[in-house]
């Protein structure tokens, strides 16, 4: 599976950027007014990133992976019980990846330390009451989702005929 920071190596991406750059000049520029040209774009967007650091308070995003079970569960239920839940989607999302990855490696240690005392593979049952009240908080998450864009999109639709 490839990770967040790998880029996908797209062949047409150079070609993007020297369409863009064919598309930008014209017969009469000259090698000096695209050089500069460039430097001020690069210039534009470096200040852009240096003068804008604010976030919205749904964007700033912790490390879970450090949160316990019971810390992941508060947060949340707090994230999904909340009216501006649906600005906490990529929050919620990440949550969600955290407490996963965290319970797979707490079965798998269980796993092994029931095989080492002697138990079969196939008798192994770990089903902790966390571990129910996280996937009746993702199955309400859901729901409310699949509620939200089925009313959105009767809205939509609604206000297309109204148009039309």
């Amino acid at each position: 599976m490839a990770k967040k920071t790998d880029k996908a190596n797209d062949p047409q991406e150079g070609a993007k950027v020297d369409l863009s750059q064919s598309i930008n000049s014209t017969e009469g520029d000259s090698d000096e007014n695209l050089i500069q040209d460039k430097q001020a774009s690069e210039e534009k967007s470096s200040e852009n990133d240096e003068t804008n650091p604010k976030e919205s308070p749904s964007e700033v995003t912790e490390d879970y992976s450090k949160f316990s079970f019971d810390e992941l569960l508060v947060e949340l239920q707090k994230r999904t019980k909340t009216e501006q839940w649906f600005s906490n989607a990529k929050n919620i999302q990440e949550i969600i990846q955290a407490f996963e990855l965290k319970f797979k490696a707490e079965i798998q240690e269980k796993k092994e330390a029931f095989i080492n005392e002697g138990g079969n593979e196939i008798d192994f049952f770990f089903r902790p009451e966390y571990k129910n009240k996280f996937d009746q908080l993702t199955r309400d998450y859901k729901k409310n989702k699949r509620a939200y864009f089925q009313e959105r999109e009767q809205t939509q639709k609604l206000n297309l005929d109204r148009r039309l």
